[in-house]
């Protein structure tokens, strides 16, 4: 499973997030998680159709969307959204 998170570093909610993404990282190795920051990837935001941030992106082992969501999200509600799709 893949988790892409679209965020800008002048993105307050983003800012605020990162603590979680930081922590993903380490309690579940088996999840790719690709953080792209807007502020120098605009095109990418095209790429996945995003148009808010932070937006998250699910996706499966084959690049399927599973679920996406966009807004500040605490971490209980990330683990749900993971463990959901």
């Amino acid at each position: 499973m893949k988790l892409i998170v679209i965020s800008a570093e002048w993105c307050r909610d983003c800012k605020s997030m990162k603590p979680i993404w930081r922590s993903l990282k380490s309690e579940y190795p088996e999840i790719e998680i690709v953080i792209i920051d807007c502020t120098f990837n605009k095109k990418l935001m095209d790429v996945y159709n995003a148009d808010l941030v932070p937006t998250l992106i699910l996706k499966d082992n084959i690049g399927k969307e599973l679920r996406r969501e966009t807004g500040l999200m605490y971490k209980d509600s990330v683990l749900e959204f993971i463990n959901n799709s």
